[in-house]
Formats: C-alpha cells, structure tokens, sequence
C-alpha cells in the first residue's frame, strides 16, 4: 500500500525531476548508487505550497504512479524563497532516507544550496518547474530538469493556428488576429510575446494583430491565441456575440485542462489546445526518476522542456486516454499550467 507523509519544514530550492532520458546502451551509473540496484521504496517530493492546485494535480498524478512503483512518496514542504529554507527542506528529504528527490524550488538562484547539498547527501535529484541556476553568474547548472519553455509554447501554439488558416484557404487581408497576453512578466507574458512575434514573422502587419476580441467586423475570419485558456474562450464567446461563424474562427490557447469542454463541443470555434497535462509532467517524470535509481544510473542532466500535447476535436478521445485525462479529478479543470 502506498502512502503520502508530509514533512512541513521551511523552504525547500530544489527544481525536481528534470530531464530523464534513461536509454540504459547510454546512461552513465550514478557515483552515489555505486551502479548497483537500488530500492525505490521512499522518493522524497519537495515544493513550496502543496495546496497550490497545479501542485496538488501533480502530486496526484505522481501518487499513481508511486502506487504501481510501491514506493511511499514523502513530502517537504519548502516553507519560503531562502536559501536556507531550501537547505533545511533538503535536509528534510534526506532524513526520511529517500533514494531520490524530486523538487521545484520556489526561485531559480537557490541552484548550488540545493546542489551542494544533495552531493553530500548522495541524493539523486531532479527538478522541475523551476529550472536552477547559479546566483552569480546566472548560468543554469548542469542538473536533472523538467520544465517548460514558454516562448516556445508560443510559438507552437500560433503556428498550429497559422497552419490551420492555410489549411482552410484564408487569405491573409482577410484574417485578424487576437493575441491574448499579459504584463505580468511572468510565464503568460513570455507566451504572449512568443505569439505575436511568429504572427509577424509568418507576414501578418502589427496592425492585424489586436489584444481584444472587439471591432469583429472588420474581418471575415479570425484567429484568436493565447497562453491561458480561459482568455482565449472569452474571446471565442465575442466572436458568436458578434455573429461570426464557427468556422471563421481558430482559437488556440495553452493549457489545455480549462478548455477540455469546449473541445469537447460539435461546433466552436475554439480549434486546438496545446495540452500541458499532470502525466508527462508528473506521472512520467516520477516513473523515469524511479526507473533510473532502481537501476543504478545516473538521472540525465540534459533538460528536458514539456512542449505540449496538440488537442483537436479529432484526437480527444484517443489523447484523453493517452495522457490520462479520463482520470482528472473534478478540481483540475480550473488550472492554469
């Protein structure tokens, strides 16, 4: 029977479950497992705020799969966005004599505590989310990693729209654009950015590309992209409010959980989502980590970037099988990855 324990503690920095390519013609032994198999009975998982949904989704997912491994996850809590609650919360991990970690750390520059201190402890680590990196030089470290490129998300995204309009014959002078973006300087801002400049770089003029769904009749089709979900729908919402046919509109957003309903519709005009889904980032991160320690080698420090599952009307039902969605509880569908 597998079990979840929780440790709260300060804060742990670890960026957990990174790139794990466990080709074994390839992969190094790791020096702290000494090349000999290794029990994955307790995996240590360390975060900040483990009630935060898109954490929880993740935990879910990794709890399934530490079910078929029969290993017991033992959860850190990183208590804030220090280095020494990062130092603390790995000390943590180790004292529940875990063979593996998997952590997100709660900001990039706490990279050498957590790597420092994972050497000294022989603990095999991944991380995820958060990529680390060193405080001063600013130069990413050379460690396990899973995590998300966001201005590649981007273009993804827009291309899959810019694709799909040269499919169905749009003409160019005939064709707006709604970029949904944000200031927040954060992941949706670099989406956001990343869009607008594979519409540019496809020909669209700046002057076809607006922030909003409004001013609907001055084209015949439009195009509406966004990093979140739930923006994009707004904006196919308008484009009824304004009698412009479903089939005159392709609306893409990244995500994808928010916007499994509207997929799920005979006739929208929401077109694609590109899918960050809790399998790939969680259930397969945790099944390479476990794979790999059980093993004796060495997680692969190359990192690995989530680029999305493209979601169709066409593909739903096989990929909601694929990528475990039939199995996402009821909460899930309010996250935004």
């Amino acid at each position: 029977m597998t079990i979840m324990r929780g440790i709260t503690t300060a804060t742990l920095c670890l960026a957990v479950l990174g790139a794990i390519g466990c080709n074994q013609s390839k992969a190094q032994r790791d020096p702290a497992i000494g090349g000999r198999q290794v029990s994955v009975r307790d995996i240590a998982v360390a975060m900040p705020d483990p009630s935060n949904p898109w954490r929880k989704l993740q935990l879910d997912y990794m709890q399934r799969a530490a079910k078929e491994t029969g290993s017991t996850i033992h959860l850190v809590t990183i208590g804030g966005a220090s280095n020494a609650l990062v130092k603390e919360a790995v000390g943590a991990a180790s004292a529940t004599r875990s063979t593996g970690l998997i952590i997100e750390p709660p900001f990039e520059d706490c990279g050498l505590t957590i790597r420092d201190d994972v050497e000294s402890f022989g603990l095999p680590t991944i991380a995820i989310n958060t990529r680390l990196r060193d405080a001063d030089t600013k130069r990413y470290l050379d460690m396990p990693y899973f995590g998300l490129s966001n201005r590649d998300l981007g273009s993804f995204a827009a291309n899959g729209a810019i694709d799909e309009a040269r499919k169905r014959g749009w003409k160019s002078n005939e064709t707006g654009i709604v970029v949904v973006t944000s200031a927040d300087g954060g992941k949706l801002q670099a989406r956001g950015t990343a869009i607008r400049e594979t519409f540019m770089a496809a020909g669209y003029a700046p002057g076809q590309i607006q922030g909003q769904a409004v001013n609907l009749g001055k084209y015949k089709n439009w195009m509406i992209v966004g990093g979140s979900d739930a923006p994009v729908i707004s904006g196919i919402r308008a484009t009824e409010v304004g009698g412009i046919p479903a089939a005159n509109v392709i609306g893409v957003s990244i995500g994808g959980l928010g916007a499994l309903d509207e997929l799920a519709k005979p006739n929208s005009g929401y077109f694609a989502a590109l899918l960050i889904g809790p399998k790939e980032h969680a259930y397969d991160v945790f099944k390479r980590v476990t794979n790999a320690i059980k093993n004796g080698l060495a997680i692969d420090p190359i990192p690995t970037f989530n680029n999305g599952v493209w979601l169709t009307r066409e593909n739903l039902a096989k990929e909601s099988k694929e990528q475990m969605l039939d199995q996402l509880p009821a909460y899930a569908k309010s996250i935004q990855p």
